[in-house]
């Protein structure tokens, strides 16, 4: 049975730049196969799928090529096609490789044939319109987390313990809009005070542990851990930095001589939802910035961070403006560098909510291109149970809250009811 692969929209993770060339070129087949926009091409020595010619826009994939049966779809074979919108997988297929079809742009739903044992690391990596995931086989013998987006593994939502808490309430009241820098500080000061759980059923952030389980770790599938970056990132994407982008300012990492207030002749100025990640005697650590101002050669920042005194917590220090060097309390810790995205590549639209029946005092929102849906707001009927936000008035997606959006157009999502 062959099942349909539906447009995927594109949000390249540069955490795989390192094993992907800049310049990409596949190994192709020594068969060609016709398909909308230009060729496959196939090896017809182990059944593979090699490569998709960049302008192929749909792919019906056949169960034989040449009398040869089609196995498997190589890594890297439908990478950053970003015209593709639809694949048709034939049910002989038994392996998706490494990174498949990461960066296509336009697949919403798979159907995954029950033929396939093995789906390769990043073949669905970072696909924020990937949001229906269906097997004919036992998902369990796919690895979803190396596969598929975290938010798949964990189902896209809060973790039930953390819905439980205040500082999930807190979150709820933080208002969305295009200020994404502020956005990312009302998110800190949201979580001032949570503390770190025992377990990932103790995240309410009211637990007394110190075993480094957070809802933050949770959504990075990173629990337990050392958190502080987990936090500061968690900030970040939930107000509004889509991933990539995230990953790009870690490749363009800035240093303290690139910054304006270091006087080596740097252009870059630090803002508030920038992060400042800084060394000391017993490794690092990674804060929030919220504002850094200069006073002869003593520069003060305020921060906010989660995870040195194992919960989240906001202080000011003073450090040497020449050195980057940290003065008084902080004197341990020095500069290694910032992390600031690129702000003005943020691309928005708008988010409406049709409360289909009930009410809802939200009714839009903006939101980035390839940025988490993060806080959506509960809508109310007299004598009905709100279920939840979805793609379509009947049936249709379930959207929560670590979904990623697409992008693309403006989007409705509606309200269903019990």
């Amino acid at each position: 049975m062959k099942r349909i692969l539906t447009s995927i929209v594109l949000v390249v993770v540069l955490a795989f730049a390192s094993i992907v060339p800049t310049t990409f070129v596949q190994a192709k087949g020594d068969v060609s196969y016709e398909v909308e926009g230009g060729k496959l091409w196939f090896d017809s020595s182990n059944g593979e799928i090699t490569w998709a010619d960049e302008g192929v826009t749909s792919a019906v994939i056949p169960e034989t090529i040449n009398g040869v049966t089609v196995k498997s779809i190589y890594e890297w074979a439908f990478y950053k096609h970003t015209g593709l919108t639809s694949v048709t997988l034939p049910n002989t297929i038994k392996t998706i490789g490494r990174g498949a079809f990461q960066g296509c742009s336009s697949l919403k739903s798979i159907t995954i044939p029950a033929s396939v044992t093995t789906i390769e690391k990043g073949a669905f990596k970072n696909c924020p319109g990937l949001l229906d995931i269906r097997f004919e086989g036992n998902k369990n013998n796919i690895s979803m987390k190396e596969a598929f987006d975290n938010w798949f593994n964990i189902g896209g939502d809060f973790s039930s313990s953390y819905k439980k808490g205040k500082y999930y309430k807190n979150l709820m009241k933080v208002k969305m809009t295009d200020n994404v820098r502020n956005n990312i500080i009302n998110i800190a000061k949201s979580q001032y005070g949570y503390h770190e759980g025992s377990s990932n059923k103790d995240l309410s952030g009211k637990s007394k542990s110190t075993k480094n389980y957070t809802e933050y770790g949770y959504f990075h599938g990173n629990n337990p851990i050392k958190w502080c970056g987990e936090f500061a990132e968690w900030c970040l994407e939930m107000g509004g930095i889509p991933r990539s982008l995230l990953d790009d300012a870690y490749q363009n990492r800035i240093s303290w001589e690139d910054t304006k207030y270091a006087g080596k002749g740097g252009k870059i100025t630090i803002k508030k939802g920038d992060v400042c990640r800084v060394t000391h005697s017993s490794g690092g650590h990674m804060i929030v910035v919220v504002s850094l101002k200069k006073s002869g050669d003593t520069m003060t920042m305020e921060f906010r961070d989660g995870g040195d005194n194992d919960q989240v917590y906001h202080d000011t220090w003073k450090f040497n403006a020449k050195t980057g060097k940290g003065m008084g309390y902080y004197s341990e810790w020095k500069i290694q560098y910032f992390l600031t995205p690129d702000y003005d590549k943020l691309s928005f639209h708008t988010l409406n909510f049709d409360a289909n029946g009930g009410s809802v005092k939200t009714k839009s929102r903006p939101i980035s291109d390839g940025a988490v849906y993060a806080i959506l707001p509960a809508a109310t009927w007299s004598g009905h149970k709100f279920v939840g936000w979805f793609t379509e008035p009947e049936g249709g997606v379930q959207i929560k809250p670590y979904m990623p959006y697409g992008g693309g157009e403006d989007i409705t999502l509606y309200a269903h009811w019990k």
